[in-house]
């Protein structure tokens, strides 16, 4: 702690080898010492005690009549920006405060997050380490070779790499810090890719319950056996829409709930027509009315509603960057923005599909926070931090454009920093 004294002579009269302060009727002993800053700030001291202590012992402090004040030694870090050469392009990462977050988590490699959408390049450098490998492949038969996801579309444990999905994994974990190409916002995650979308960006309802079904039952595998088997997985990402209302898909979606699954969705992208208000004509599945379901719309570098984005006072209240965003694409994309040496590419995309991997990206953060947030409860908290936080774009919208006052508004951040606190 960083203790000042009214006066030096106070400040001596405390210095020895062993002090004591009295806080709730208990004594903490304390040691107080002199150091360079007490030549230049008359009474200041660095005062040593237990760090489950501290917190009390400043209390103490402050109420003796000799002390003007008494604080933490926080613990301070630079700020964490990564080396990457394309991060100046990434504006969504500085509007919603991502240098900030990353100063708590750069995310783990223990949570999963699943996309739900066509085939991840999973041999794109910036994606390849961080995309997900099963331990036990085959464990939820009849589906079989599904090493890193799972092809829905021709019952195949092969994904081919294609654009879209490409594009939004990127946004969500591209590695960061690793001086190429674009950060994600998770620099240390896992990818499993359930493609359901085929390479026109086409599927069905009954393959995306596919996908989700898979994704419950590789979570509730991994609780079972103790993590052996099994994937972690804290959310998936669905950036896609279209056709009506269906039970069984919102049945699927329950479903992932009970197994404390995050499913977020892009709200659409029919800004400018007459059904651009989901409220009065909903868009699926973000428009499904299930506990864990986050709708996205898409604002620009102005925190503006995008254009082109649909919207909905009710059933789509969560904006996030989702104009020219820059993410990683595949090797085969015509005209791509960017190439490194090693022909990887990188794009410029925008739509809700683009906005919604920011707040999946922030649920996986949140995941590996310090403390984590699992299981229901933390699946409730999570759903709670991204519908309040944020600055109006639009009445009864918010833009997650601080991400990491999420982590202020978690009992796992109040703690990490308090352990941050040194006596």
């Amino acid at each position: 702690m960083l203790v000042r004294y009214k006066s030096e002579a106070a400040a001596k009269r405390r210095q020895s080898a062993v002090a004591t302060v009295n806080a709730e009727g208990r004594a903490i002993p304390m040691q107080v010492e002199r150091f360079s800053a007490s030549d230049v700030v008359d009474g200041l001291r660095l005062a040593h005690v237990a760090p489950e202590d501290t917190l009390n012992a400043i209390a103490a402090l402050k109420a003796q009549p000799d002390v003007i004040y008494a604080e933490p030694n926080y613990i301070l870090h630079a700020d964490k920006t990564p080396n990457d050469p394309q991060f100046g392009q990434q504006y969504g990462w500085l509007k919603i405060s991502a240098p900030q977050a990353w100063d708590i988590t750069t995310g783990s490699s223990n949570v999963i997050v699943g996309l739900i959408d066509q085939g991840i390049d999973i041999n794109h450098s910036d994606l390849q380490p961080n995309i997900y490998t099963n331990p036990a492949p085959g464990s939820l038969p009849p589906i079989t070779g599904d090493l890193h996801g799972y092809s829905f579309v021709d019952n195949s444990g092969t994904i081919p790499p294609e654009d879209h999905a490409t594009h939004v994994a990127g946004t969500i974990g591209a590695v960061g810090n690793n001086n190429r190409g674009v950060a994600g916002l998770n620099w240390n995650v896992k990818l499993m890719s359930l493609r359901f979308l085929d390479g026109n960006g086409n599927g069905s309802d009954s393959d995306a319950i596919r996908a989700c079904t898979y994704a419950k039952q590789m979570k509730d595998l991994w609780v079972s056996s103790g993590g052996t088997q099994g994937a972690n997985i804290r959310a998936l990402n669905n950036s896609y829409g279209g056709g009506g209302f269906s039970q069984a898909f919102l049945d699927a979606i329950n479903a992932l709930n009970q197994s404390g699954i995050l499913f977020v969705a892009s709200a659409g992208n029919e800004g400018g027509f007459p059904d651009a208000d989901s409220d009065a004509f909903p868009h699926y599945p973000s428009g499904y009315k299930a506990p864990n379901v986050v709708a996205l719309v898409a604002t620009d570098s102005s925190d503006a509603l995008a254009s082109f984005s649909s919207f909905g006072a009710q059933s789509a209240t969560i904006g996030a960057p989702g104009v020219n965003i820059l993410s990683t694409t595949t090797k085969t994309i015509v005209g791509p923005d960017f190439t490194d040496g090693d022909g990887n590419t990188y794009s410029f995309f925008s739509g809700t599909s683009m906005a919604s991997p920011h707040a999946t990206g922030t649920a996986a953060l949140l995941s590996a926070s310090p403390g984590g947030l699992g299981g229901l409860r933390g699946l409730v908290h999570v759903r709670s931090i991204l519908g309040n936080i944020g600055v109006i774009v639009m009445p009864n919208q918010v833009s997650i454009s601080v991400a990491h006052e999420a982590f202020t508004e978690t009992g796992a951040l109040k703690d990490e920093r308090k352990a941050k606190q040194v006596a």
